[in-house]
């Protein structure tokens, strides 16, 4: 939102469960892992929260403008970024460097 905040909800109750912070603006995408253990919070940057926890696990700097779309891969080991700079950026979200990484 744009209190740089993202709020989890139940869907079944309607009930807010957690507010996660830490964003640096106004976030613009999320994404969860294909497990739904983490979840993708896109600005000019992307965060990675535990969703169990609501703690920040990792985050990836790189964009020059704010992200558009974030998304994981199937096995959730890679995260691609389209960034309003036009670049796509590909990076390790197992918890490696944020060095962007070439997918294999």
């Amino acid at each position: 939102g744009k209190d740089r905040s993202v709020k989890l909800w139940d869907a079944t109750t309607g009930k807010e469960q957690k507010t996660l912070q830490g964003q640096a603006c106004e976030v613009r995408s999320l994404a969860f892992s294909p497990d739904g253990r983490l979840l993708a919070a896109a600005d000019h940057n992307v965060t990675l929260y535990d969703v169990a926890t609501g703690r920040e696990r990792m985050s990836f700097k790189g964009h020059r403008h704010a992200i558009g779309s974030v998304r994981f891969s199937p096995n959730g080991r890679f995260l691609a970024t389209a960034g309003f700079d036009k670049t796509v950026r590909v990076w390790d979200a197992t918890g490696g460097d944020d060095k962007p990484r070439a997918a294999p």
